[in-house]
């Protein structure tokens, strides 16, 4: 009897996700190009006592990763803290440990390449302009990767403040990893063009 009523729980929450990142985002006034709307692996929506996050997670045939949180409500001075310490968390990722030896140990041990990050762009998402932070991420899309070897995608950390909505919005996009020089190029405007409101 259990075992039947899991399955039926089961089957009935597939109908509370969002087919497809457009549907997962109708909610709020934004449009994705179809071709690229992706199938939703996650779409869950969170709610405490004072504040709620919607957490989505979808994955497009052309193999890209998305995660897009966003969290309400919240007023700028919380938000704007909340992106610093994120942005500064994956910077940090990609320079050297800190050592207590000095000279040639400590230039050994060094940091990421800079071929694989990380780097910092100006971008306007959705009509907000942020800071996006970019480096390489491996298989299972966490920033890091320092060599060919590990670099499977190209990671952009993404954050703004929505002031109409008070809410936080944080995006991770992934796209795969071809060579050092595409990932130097300006791979993430073409994707962020794909979102309008």
């Amino acid at each position: 009897m259990k075992k039947i009523l899991l399955m039926i729980l089961l089957a009935s929450s597939q109908f509370v996700f969002a087919a497809t990142m457009q549907d997962a985002l109708k909610e709020y006034g934004i449009k994705l190009d179809g071709a690229h709307a992706g199938v939703v692996i996650k779409d869950q929506h969170l709610s405490g006592s004072s504040k709620s996050q919607h957490w989505i997670e979808a994955k497009t045939p052309a193999d890209e990763h998305f995660e897009i949180k966003i969290i309400s409500p919240l007023d700028q001075k919380a938000a704007s803290a909340l992106i610093a310490s994120e942005a500064s968390t994956i910077k940090k990722i990609y320079s050297a440990p800190q050592t207590p030896y000095m000279g040639d140990i400590a230039q050994a041990i060094g940091g990421c390449p800079t071929t694989f990050g990380p780097l910092e762009k100006k971008i306007t998402m959705l009509k907000q302009d942020a800071t996006a932070v970019l480096g390489a991420a491996d298989d299972k899309f966490k920033f890091g990767a320092c060599s060919s070897e590990q670099a499977k995608y190209k990671g952009a950390y993404l954050a703004y403040y929505d002031e109409s909505s008070k809410s936080l919005w944080t995006w991770r996009i992934f796209v795969p990893w071809k060579t050092a020089a595409d990932f130097k190029s300006d791979w993430l405007s073409p994707v962020l063009k794909r979102f309008q409101k």
